[in-house]
């Protein structure tokens, strides 16, 4: 049995002002995003202005990243808000919506808030150079960007959330419940429910941190899947590899939507299989069976408009405009 490391959620703070290991991470994504697509800039494989003129390329790249990231931030926490816990934003504490550090962000709406940034600042920089589409720019978006979902999951695993459901397998990892870390651990069960689980690991259940007695019963934390961490491998360092692989090496992936659609059809399948693993969330719980999830089913029409790309890219075959070489 594996014991989820002591790290506290929090970096450093001065004063009132903290700074979170999980926003780190969702910074270490944008820094790579513009660190590689300047590095391609600069090889003369990519641009973005109308005359190739680099000074124009970076700093419209630098343009859109401000709203990508606002639309991210923002698509990712109403996007939690709409599609996992509406009844909780808007009836039973709204005022919540506006406390992001309490957690809640869903990868789905964060997708579609970074296209609506995205589509914003086309908009807003429409009269000042001659735009690309939003094809063209997911294409290049989306091949760097499964590092920032690999960043963003190994924040959730600091933060000791989004854990797996309970496993007896050697790698099953337990999230003790630690305040002072700012760590509120896996979900309790009673423990006639997984004694075997407890038997077979020959655990050892310490009170107050892995075992509670609460009204006359006994409620513990069992090892689970350390979900994050497949996450992390599946769907952002695989589809970061996929991704490379397809824009270096792959002729087609100069074809407009070809990349967008690889991107899609990676992560969904990596999201679905990844959920047979994940605990889902409580208030959520399944949707079907023991096994359809909230995930899963977003996951579904993601796959469908990559496949539908794809498709598209192989019969149009038009180039990319901002990929050259």
């Amino acid at each position: 049995m594996l014991i989820h490391p002591e790290i506290s959620v929090e970096l450093f703070s001065i004063g009132p002002i903290s700074v979170r290991w999980y926003s780190l991470m969702y910074i270490a994504g944008f820094m790579f995003f513009f660190w590689w697509t300047k590095h391609e800039i600069l090889k003369d494989r990519l641009f973005i202005s109308k005359n190739n003129q680099l000074t124009d390329s970076v700093e419209l790249l630098s343009d859109q990243l401000f709203y990508m990231m606002l639309g991210l931030i923002l698509g990712g926490r109403f996007g939690y808000v709409f599609l996992y816990n509406p009844k909780y934003y808007f009836i039973e504490d709204p005022l919540a919506i506006l406390r992001p550090w309490e957690g809640g962000m869903s990868f789905h709406g964060a997708f579609l808030g970074t296209y609506i940034g995205a589509m914003l600042g086309m908009y807003l920089f429409r009269n000042r150079r001659r735009m690309f589409t939003l094809l063209d720019l997911s294409d290049i978006v989306l091949t760097s960007v499964p590092f920032g979902l690999a960043s963003g999951r190994f924040g959730n695993f600091i933060n000791g959330e989004l854990y797996g459901r309970p496993t007896d397998m050697p790698w099953g990892m337990l999230f003790p419940r630690r305040p002072e870390l700012g760590h509120t651990g896996g979900e309790l069960l009673p423990i006639e429910q997984v004694q075997t689980i407890i038997d077979t690991a020959k655990i050892t259940l310490e009170k107050n941190v892995t075992e509670f007695v609460m009204g006359g019963q006994t409620f513990v934390q069992i090892p689970r899947h350390p979900s994050q961490l497949y996450h992390m491998f599946l769907e952002g360092f695989l589809t970061l590899a996929i991704q490379m692989f397809l824009y270096y090496k792959i002729p087609a992936s100069k074809y407009r939507g070809f990349l967008t659609g690889s991107f899609l059809i990676s992560y969904s399948c990596s999201r679905i299989f990844t959920e047979f693993f994940r605990e889902p969330d409580s208030h959520i719980g399944f949707l079907f069976g023991d096994w359809l999830t909230a995930g899963m089913l977003y996951s579904i029409p993601m796959f469908l408009i990559g496949v539908g790309l794809m498709s598209y890219s192989l019969v149009k075959k038009q180039n990319n405009i901002i990929r050259v070489k």
